[in-house]
């Protein structure tokens, strides 16, 4: 039996019911936003080729709510640095950090749910090249997917593409396997846990070759692409708002800061031109102001957050598997209530109306309910597997 400390426990055990709140709601959230987001993207039109009568304030909101994916996914390694980074700097200062205990932490908190996805994306990907051709997801004849999956009509799921795709290589130096489009992050927040080891371990040392080391892991992020840095930056940025007290106390500016990065990533110069990453300028400035926002809201208590711990935990506690299963999900389920409809404009993309927003619900609702099942089976037993690991280390 390992005598190294258990370094899965997130500082949500340092939080108050408030705090330990707003951290669940901020993960289930942000992975419903993307899931949800990434759904009107495949299935509906762009807001410039819907009909004038579309044009009402209900679409709208729908349209504007539903377009902050890859923020989202900025919002989720702002967390990741907070619950990862943040208590782990805090070992190292008391030279309790374990490099063993850290590796299988996270090895478990990944591989548990992302090996099973692997293998679900190319399951799901068959079934909808087989069976549910029709719709046009699978050969590249959909207008709404066609340009936002590479070799979406050659689909990139074999073996070689599941072994890159297993060791974190996407999208950088493989393509995402399959239409799994949202598996482009998982690989930075792999690398950044290898890197954030690496360093915590050379600075516990306290030897006069932990800038070498540090220095290491720092190129190794690089070379794997340098927008790396960019989002490791970010993701440090979650562990200031665990370690640092000296945030501006306004909640009320806080957010408006949040809103004001969130309206400026929308504008097309905050796109960096980066062919297959998908970069923006206004990420860091984001990232800023969610740390600022999580800095605060840690240590305040709210009703409104301490009545809803219950729930907002148990959203959360499969809002991982809802991020790495839902994109094959939605395109397998859009493909079989289309197919099943006889909705043949769906490869030229559909209106928001009654029998769009039918679809659009029913897939959504179908992705929600796999991911908790599948969560059941696989992200459920991280624990037991890292208790396994741990037990023969």
């Amino acid at each position: 039996m390992s005598s190294a400390p258990d370094q899965a426990l997130a500082p949500i055990a340092a939080l108050d019911a408030s705090g330990r709140s707003f951290v669940a709601f901020a993960r289930w959230a942000s992975a419903l936003v993307v899931m949800l987001s990434h759904l009107r993207g495949i299935l509906f039109l762009g807001w410039g080729d819907l009909s004038p009568p579309l044009h009402n304030p209900f679409v709208a909101t729908f349209y504007f709510a539903t377009a902050f994916y890859h923020e989202a996914v900025v919002v989720f390694f702002v967390l990741s640095g907070f619950l990862i980074a943040g208590p782990n700097l805090d070992r190292v200062r008391i030279r309790s950090f374990s490099p063993r205990s850290y590796a299988v932490d996270r090895f478990t908190r990944i591989y548990v749910t992302a090996f099973p996805a692997l293998l679900l994306t190319i399951a799901a990907d068959a079934i909808g090249r087989h069976f549910l051709p029709s719709a046009g997801y699978y050969d590249g004849s959909n207008l709404l997917l066609a340009d936002r999956v590479a070799g979406i009509s050659a689909p990139q799921d074999s073996l070689i593409d599941f072994v890159r795709n297993l060791l974190m290589l996407q999208p950088a130096h493989a393509p995402m396997l399959g239409t799994n489009v949202p598996l482009w992050s998982l690989s930075y927040e792999v690398w950044f846990y290898v890197w954030f080891g690496v360093t915590a371990y050379a600075l516990q040392a306290k030897r006069r070759s932990a800038p070498l080391w540090i220095g290491l892991a720092t190129l190794g992020l690089l070379l794997f692409h340098w927008t790396a840095i960019v989002y490791a930056a970010i993701w440090c940025l979650g562990a200031l708002a665990y370690q640092w007290s000296r945030w501006p106390r306004s909640i009320i500016l806080a957010l408006i800061a949040v809103g004001l990065c969130l309206v400026l990533s929308r504008s097309p110069s905050m796109a960096a031109a980066v062919p297959g990453i998908p970069l923006k300028w206004s990420d860091l400035p984001l990232g800023l102001a969610v740390a600022w926002l999580l800095a605060l809201m840690k240590r305040r208590s709210y009703r409104v957050w301490n009545g809803s711990e219950r729930f907002n935990q148990a959203l959360s506690n499969f809002s991982y598997s809802l991020y790495v299963i839902h994109y094959p999900v939605i395109i397998l389920f859009v493909s079989l209530y289309a197919t099943l409809g006889r909705v043949a404009q769906i490869k030229q993309g559909l209106a928001p109306d009654v029998a769009g927003l039918t679809i659009y619900a029913l897939t959504a609702a179908s992705a929600f309910l796999s991911a908790f099942i599948f969560s059941r089976i696989f992200e459920a037993r991280t624990g037991a597997a890292r208790r396994w690991l741990k037990a023969r280390a």
